[in-house]
């Protein structure tokens, strides 16, 4: 990626959940010379603001219940490239978005690489909102219980 397009640039943000994994790609930038091109950072609260910034969301992900951070740059228009997971099925038609197994790394670099240069999009994104998100993690959450105290 880096010798495709010098001037990209990676921002990783989001809460850091393992300490020993976030100290191995800090070590890693490093020693492959990128940190004058990849900027580590926690949580964000600017979050819009760094997607109006950005030009692709990537999220390689092996699994996630359901990201915040997929839904707001689906919302944004930015190209996205991400793993094809269950949670991030719904997406797979929507344009401008590219899910694909990210453990092929040249398959995911490409994908990144074709990403840069498509324009944003509109997405139908109809019945994702913070509500009707909410209601299904209760009704989850209801099913889960249910399930645990034999009322189901």
């Amino acid at each position: 990626m880096a010798s495709a397009e010098p001037d990209a640039r990676l921002l990783l943000c989001g809460v850091i959940e393992n300490l020993e994994y976030h100290k191995a790609v800090v070590d890693r930038v490093a020693e492959l010379g990128l940190t004058d091109r990849v900027s580590i950072q926690g949580p964000q609260t600017n979050v819009a603001q760094i997607l109006r910034a950005s030009t692709v969301y990537a999220m390689p992900s092996s699994f996630e219940a359901h990201s915040v951070g997929f839904l707001e740059a689906l919302a944004s228009g930015i190209p996205v490239v991400a793993n094809a997971i269950p949670s991030f099925a719904f997406a797979d038609n929507f344009p401008s978005v590219q899910l694909l197994d990210t453990a092929d790394i040249d398959a995911y670099g490409r994908a990144l690489l074709a990403a840069l240069t498509q324009p944003r999009t509109t997405r139908p994104l109809n019945g994702f909102t913070l509500q009707t998100t909410a209601d299904r993690y209760l009704a989850i959450a209801r099913d889960v219980l249910n399930l645990r105290v034999g009322l189901g």
